[in-house]
This record gives C-alpha cells, structure tokens and sequence, in this order.
C-alpha cells in the first residue's frame, strides 16, 4: 500500500511540475497550453480502456451481481 501510495503521489506531483512547466511557456498561451495537454490525456484514456480485456469486465460485472443478489436474498430473509 504504501508504494501504491509513493506512485501516486510521484505522478501526482510530477503532473503538477510538467503543468507548472506548459503554464510558464507562454505568457499570453500558457493556459491553452496545459487546457489542451489535459484534454489530450482524458482522449488518450478512452483507447486505453478498449484495451480492457472483455473477459475481465465480464467476471467483474458477474461478481458484483452476484454480491448484489447474495444481500437482496439476504434482507428478504431478514438475516441482513
């Protein structure tokens, strides 16, 4: 957890020092600057997700229903 927590932090603050970078490119575009590179990130994450394999989005969509179904069942019987 916390080298999870260490990468998180190190690409949270590395994203803060390349935008402090792009805004102090231009003064009159500085702002364009770091509004397109943010949008091209968020487009670029839309290709990334089709990456997914689907049989993993299946079995995570079936766990969940069957947790799902497992409470219902559950408060019915009044055992929640």
């Amino acid at each position: 957890m916390m080298l999870v927590e260490a990468g998180f932090q190190l690409s949270y603050r590395g994203g803060d020092v390349l935008g402090a970078k792009l805004y102090a490119m231009s003064a009159t575009h500085g702002f364009l600057y770091c509004a397109l590179a943010t949008t091209a990130v968020y487009a670029l994450i839309l290709p990334v997700l089709l990456l997914v394999p689907r049989g993993l989005i299946a079995s995570a969509d079936g766990e969940a229903n069957a947790d799902i179904e497992a409470e219902a069942k559950a408060m019915e019987a009044g055992t929640a």
